[in-house]
Protein backbone atom coordinates (compact mmCIF):
# COMPACT_ATOMS: atom_id res chain seq x y z
CA UNK A 1 0.00 0.00 0.00
CA UNK A 2 2.30 2.54 0.60
CA UNK A 3 4.33 1.88 -2.67
CA UNK A 4 1.41 2.80 -4.22
CA UNK A 5 0.77 5.86 -2.53
CA UNK A 6 4.53 6.77 -2.96
CA UNK A 7 4.08 5.94 -6.65
CA UNK A 8 0.88 8.22 -6.95
CA UNK A 9 3.11 10.90 -5.55
CA UNK A 10 5.96 10.97 -7.22
CA UNK A 11 3.80 10.87 -10.78
CA UNK A 12 1.98 14.13 -8.85
CA UNK A 13 5.15 15.94 -8.58
CA UNK A 14 6.37 14.98 -11.98
CA UNK A 15 3.22 15.69 -13.70
CA UNK A 16 2.89 19.93 -15.07
CA UNK A 17 0.24 20.60 -12.17
CA UNK A 18 2.15 18.95 -9.80
CA UNK A 19 4.74 21.02 -10.42
CA UNK A 20 3.23 23.98 -10.44
CA UNK A 21 2.13 23.63 -6.77
CA UNK A 22 6.10 22.80 -5.72
CA UNK A 23 7.40 25.76 -7.56
CA UNK A 24 4.36 27.87 -5.31
CA UNK A 25 5.67 26.22 -2.52
CA UNK A 26 9.11 27.03 -2.93
CA UNK A 27 8.08 30.37 -3.87
CA UNK A 28 6.20 31.27 -1.28
CA UNK A 29 9.14 29.58 1.57
CA UNK A 30 11.49 31.50 -0.37
CA UNK A 31 9.68 34.96 0.12
CA UNK A 32 9.05 33.90 4.14
CA UNK A 33 12.70 32.92 4.63
CA UNK A 34 14.09 36.12 2.97
CA UNK A 35 11.70 38.57 5.16
CA UNK A 36 12.77 36.62 8.30
CA UNK A 37 16.13 36.93 7.81
CA UNK A 38 16.30 41.12 7.66
CA UNK A 39 18.03 41.55 10.89
CA UNK A 40 15.33 43.56 12.75
CA UNK A 41 14.93 47.52 12.66
CA UNK A 42 18.13 49.30 12.88
CA UNK A 43 18.84 52.04 14.93
CA UNK A 44 18.72 55.55 13.66
CA UNK A 45 21.93 56.89 12.23
CA UNK A 46 21.02 60.40 13.39
CA UNK A 47 18.98 61.22 16.49
CA UNK A 48 18.95 63.88 19.25
CA UNK A 49 17.89 62.47 23.20
CA UNK A 50 18.31 64.22 26.13
CA UNK A 51 16.58 64.82 29.45
CA UNK A 52 13.64 67.26 30.33
CA UNK A 53 13.82 68.36 33.87
CA UNK A 54 11.96 71.24 36.10
CA UNK A 55 13.33 71.79 39.21
CA UNK A 56 15.62 69.26 38.67
CA UNK A 57 12.72 66.67 38.84
CA UNK A 58 11.68 64.28 35.50
CA UNK A 59 9.30 66.21 33.21
CA UNK A 60 6.70 63.82 31.84
CA UNK A 61 5.31 65.12 28.63
CA UNK A 62 5.84 65.79 25.35
CA UNK A 63 9.18 67.77 23.70
CA UNK A 64 8.42 69.21 20.39
CA UNK A 65 10.70 70.45 17.55
CA UNK A 66 9.47 73.34 15.44
CA UNK A 67 11.96 74.00 12.29
CA UNK A 68 11.52 77.73 10.67
CA UNK A 69 9.12 75.59 7.62
CA UNK A 70 6.80 74.78 10.24
CA UNK A 71 7.35 70.92 10.22
CA UNK A 72 7.25 69.40 13.75
CA UNK A 73 8.84 66.35 15.56
CA UNK A 74 7.67 64.93 18.50
CA UNK A 75 8.54 62.62 21.03
CA UNK A 76 6.92 61.96 24.35
CA UNK A 77 9.41 61.96 27.46
CA UNK A 78 9.62 58.33 29.64
CA UNK A 79 8.83 58.06 33.35
CA UNK A 80 12.94 58.67 33.83
CA UNK A 81 12.42 62.34 31.73
CA UNK A 82 14.24 61.18 29.02
CA UNK A 83 13.32 61.92 25.25
CA UNK A 84 14.52 60.69 21.52
CA UNK A 85 13.84 61.85 18.20
CA UNK A 86 15.27 59.89 15.40
CA UNK A 87 16.48 60.58 11.96
CA UNK A 88 15.89 64.36 12.77
CA UNK A 89 16.72 66.57 9.71
CA UNK A 90 19.78 68.85 10.04
CA UNK A 91 18.58 72.64 11.30
CA UNK A 92 17.44 75.25 13.93
CA UNK A 93 14.95 74.09 16.09
CA UNK A 94 12.28 75.95 17.86
CA UNK A 95 11.69 73.71 21.55
CA UNK A 96 8.35 73.30 23.08
CA UNK A 97 7.34 70.87 26.44
CA UNK A 98 3.60 69.78 26.25
CA UNK A 99 2.02 67.88 28.98
CA UNK A 100 0.83 64.21 28.23
CA UNK A 101 -2.78 64.46 26.62
CA UNK A 102 -5.42 64.05 30.06
CA UNK A 103 -2.68 65.51 31.99
CA UNK A 104 -3.60 67.92 34.67
CA UNK A 105 -1.69 71.05 34.55
CA UNK A 106 -0.44 73.15 37.60
CA UNK A 107 -3.10 75.64 37.22
CA UNK A 108 -5.85 72.99 37.90
CA UNK A 109 -4.16 72.93 41.74
CA UNK A 110 -1.04 69.64 41.16
CA UNK A 111 1.99 69.86 39.17
CA UNK A 112 2.06 65.73 38.81
CA UNK A 113 0.67 63.54 36.23
CA UNK A 114 -1.25 60.44 37.79
CA UNK A 115 -2.90 57.77 35.11
CA UNK A 116 -1.36 58.70 32.09
CA UNK A 117 -2.20 56.39 29.15
CA UNK A 118 1.74 55.70 28.56
CA UNK A 119 2.72 55.07 32.37
CA UNK A 120 2.59 52.42 34.87
CA UNK A 121 -0.02 52.20 37.99
CA UNK A 122 0.73 54.61 40.59
CA UNK A 123 3.42 56.11 38.16
CA UNK A 124 4.00 59.95 38.83
CA UNK A 125 5.98 62.82 36.71
CA UNK A 126 6.00 66.71 36.93
CA UNK A 127 3.74 68.36 34.57
CA UNK A 128 5.03 71.10 32.39
CA UNK A 129 3.87 74.71 33.20
CA UNK A 130 1.52 76.39 30.66
CA UNK A 131 3.79 78.30 29.19
CA UNK A 132 6.28 75.60 27.92
CA UNK A 133 3.76 74.87 25.68
CA UNK A 134 5.14 77.22 23.44
CA UNK A 135 8.75 77.19 21.96
CA UNK A 136 10.82 78.42 24.75
CA UNK A 137 14.56 77.53 23.56
CA UNK A 138 16.49 76.30 19.82
CA UNK A 139 18.80 73.88 19.28
CA UNK A 140 20.94 73.65 16.27
CA UNK A 141 20.19 69.82 15.08
CA UNK A 142 23.14 68.17 13.23
CA UNK A 143 24.22 65.00 11.98
CA UNK A 144 25.09 62.01 14.13
CA UNK A 145 23.82 61.29 18.03
CA UNK A 146 23.32 64.21 19.37
CA UNK A 147 22.30 64.93 23.38
CA UNK A 148 20.46 68.25 24.24
CA UNK A 149 19.45 68.05 27.53
CA UNK A 150 16.01 70.43 28.16
CA UNK A 151 16.12 72.33 31.58
CA UNK A 152 12.65 73.97 32.09
CA UNK A 153 12.76 77.67 33.09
Amino acid sequence: MKDVVALRLARGLASPRGSRWVGLALLLAGTFLGVGCSGGPKEAKDSVSGKVTLNDQAVSGIVTFRYDDGKELTSPTGLDGTYKIENPPPGKVHVSVKPLPGAALPSQGTNLIKDAPSMGEGQKGVSPKPQHAQPFTTFDVGTGKQTFDIKLP
